[in-house]
């Protein structure tokens, strides 16, 4: 038996985070270092002097946060002089996070705007270029409440005693990524909101851009209405003079099952697109599946793939399942061909039994072989399909899910574990006959990702 966990997660999910937090990661020159303050004595007591009672310093929660400080010195407006950016509770209300921003003036901090933030809890902190002023740098942070996550993008206007901290703007979102739709050098934000618990509002992803101290909505377009929760998202640039940008977004419908959406910038159109038709076949193409399977890096070539579910010849279940047959899952890989996006296979196909055990099946075999799924007894036999004389099917591997109490049993009779225990104190089993031996079938095709 192979234990197989793919290294290539670890690798890809280094690689997520330097594609998706931000798809650019050079936020502030070398000569604009951010640093925490040696003392933070002086600016908490100006803070503390300004609230008119006793402050605790928050810092950003989420360990994705680019900056982690609770006090954070950068020079925002290019004028040689650090202003500090804190984030506080007050002794008479410690479930309101505050975002103050304060400048050094004449050997003194003053603050120079104080912002009471959305939620009880400040996610993360991040500077980037938004506007076309390439000498100043926004305040953007991410705050949650329960389920509810607000991105706030923060200006400093005006200079010295004349600073003020302004408000550009506060948007509701469930996944947010900076994104260059344009490549003008000049951060977007791609942002995907929606209130899955209310059906009256379909959820919506967009790219808005900063303008001074307004935003513009550049492109939006509707995702799914039925849709109840986001499992994953990536984020994407893409060197190519029509597609710029590609969001892939894993779901959860109102049925329990799972889908995945692609998005991407159209740039000669300058739009949001959402991907309906794969661009190699020129047909409708659909991701739903009924297991939590999530797009990945399965190919390890540092770009995500997309689990798509396509029928098993000749399959079958027994009568207390309502659907009649069974799937393969094939991986597929995103290309952009001819100024259109198409969907590749990868050459994985994958029996899944859950989301991390599978039969991992030759691309050869897809023709040759048919699955039977027995509810009752929780067992899958993969068997030779020969659609001119059922007669001669050959039983090449048996997989079964069976209580951890029952293992030794199992073992006695020829077969081997595979998985370690699940949450209901069952385990997977499998045995390849010598029928399925002589077919090519090996430990190899038998993964899980759980051990």
């Amino acid at each position: 038996m192979r234990r197989k966990i793919e290294a290539c997660t670890a690798l890809f999910l280094v690689s997520v985070l330097l594609f998706l937090s931000g798809c650019k990661l050079s936020v502030v020159s070398a000569d604009k270092l951010i640093r925490p303050p040696r003392s933070g004595a002086e600016i908490e007591s100006a803070i503390e002097e300004l609230a008119g009672e006793s402050i605790t310093l928050k810092t950003p929660s989420n360990p994705d946060s680019e900056f982690t400080s609770p006090l954070t010195l950068i020079d925002l407006d290019s004028d040689g002089v650090e202003e500090a950016i804190a984030f506080y509770t007050t002794a008479s209300n410690n479930s309101s996070i505050h975002l103050n921003v304060l400048k050094h003036i004449s050997e003194q901090w003053v603050s120079i705007g104080d912002f009471s933030g959305y939620g009880n809890n400040i996610e993360t902190l991040s500077f980037r270029n938004l506007s076309k002023d390439m000498n100043q740098y926004d305040i953007i942070a991410t705050w949650s409440y329960i389920d509810s996550k607000v991105m706030t993008i923060h200006k400093v206007s005006g200079t010295g005693r004349r600073a003020k901290l302004k408000l550009v703007c506060n948007e509701s979102y469930t996944s947010m990524s900076y994104v260059d739709v344009d490549a003008d050098g000049l951060y977007e934000l791609f942002l995907i909101s929606g209130d899955f618990a209310d059906k009256s509002k379909i959820p919506v992803a967009k790219v808005i851009r900063v303008d001074k101290y307004n935003i513009l909505n550049i492109g939006m377009t509707s995702l799914s209405r039925d849709i109840v929760a986001f499992e994953n998202s990536f984020c994407q640039d893409i060197n190519n003079e029509k597609i710029s940008m590609i969001s892939v977004l894993d779901y959860q419908n109102s049925d329990k099952e799972y889908g995945t959406e692609v998005l991407y910038w159209d740039t000669e159109r300058s739009c949001l697109d959402i991907l309906r038709v794969d661009g190699e076949t020129n047909a409708a193409f659909s991701t739903l599946r009924s297991l939590s399977i999530l797009s990945n890096d399965v190919s390890g070539d540092a770009f995500v793939d997309i689990p798509v579910q396509e029928q098993i010849i000749g399959s079958s279940v027994n009568e207390k399942m309502y659907n009649s047959s069974l799937t393969y899952t094939k991986w597929c890989e995103l290309v952009v061909e001819d100024d259109v996006i198409k969907l590749r296979q990868t050459g994985n196909h994958r029996l899944y039994f859950t989301d991390k055990d599978y039969f991992d099946v030759d691309p050869l075999w897809i023709s040759q072989i048919t699955v039977t799924r027995n509810t009752s007894n929780e067992t899958w036999t993969i068997e030779t399909y020969n659609p001119e004389n059922l007669d001669e099917t050959k039983t090449l591997l048996v997989v079964a899910s069976i209580p951890q109490e029952n293992i030794d049993k199992f073992i006695s009779s020829g077969y081997k574990q595979f998985s370690s225990y699940t949450a209901d104190n069952k385990v997977f089993v499998y045995k390849i006959t010598e029928d399925g031996l002589a077919f090519g079938i090996s430990e190899n095709n038998i993964v899980s990702v759980n051990l």
